[in-house]
This record gives structure tokens, C-alpha cells and sequence, in this order.
């Protein structure tokens, strides 16, 4: 299989990369609404970073979370300066 071949299933593209260490990489398509869109293009921009980029953070972030509340953590949200706690609850 070259670099060039792809793999497609249920609209995901896979793109084998056998000649870099970096792992196969998928197009996918997805609907958001324009209020979504407007967010992940903000976010990029202000961090000058690529949508891709700020997706696959948020996708690791909530990986995160999950995987930390299934094994009986909470997580709270903790303001500096402020005497407040507010607890998330993932669903």
C-alpha cells in the first residue's frame, strides 16, 4: 500500500503515512451549526493554531475528563481569587 492509497467507510478517508512516524490520518465530515463553526475559527485564530489543532485538543481534553469520571473522579472548576467551587458532571 502506498502513501497515496485511501481506505473510505461511513464518509472517514484514511490515509496510511508509512513513510513519517506519524500516524494515519482521516478526513472526516461533520455538521455544526455556524455558531460552532464561528467558536472553532475564533479559537484557532487566537491561538494561532489550525481547527484540526483545536479539535484534536478538545477531543484529548474531553478523553480526559471522561476517562477520569468513569474511575470515580469529580472535577470541579476553581476561580482564582474567588471562594467558589462548581462541580461538571459530563453526560
Amino acid at each position: 500500500m502506498s502513501v497515496l492509497d485511501t481506505t473510505q467507510e461511513a464518509g472517514i478517508t484514511r490515509t496510511p503515512d508509512k513513510d513519517t512516524e506519524r500516524p494515519a490520518t482521516e478526513r472526516l465530515s461533520v455538521n455544526i451549526s455556524a455558531a460552532t463553526a464561528k467558536d472553532l475559527r475564533h479559537m484557532a485564530k487566537s491561538k494561532a493554531i489550525t481547527v484540526t489543532e483545536v479539535i484534536r485538543r478538545a477531543v484529548a481534553v474531553l478523553k480526559l475528563l471522561e476517562e477520569a469520571q468513569a474511575e470515580g473522579a469529580e472535577i470541579h472548576l476553581v476561580r482564582k481569587g474567588e471562594n467558589t467551587t462548581r462541580q461538571l458532571h459530563l453526560i
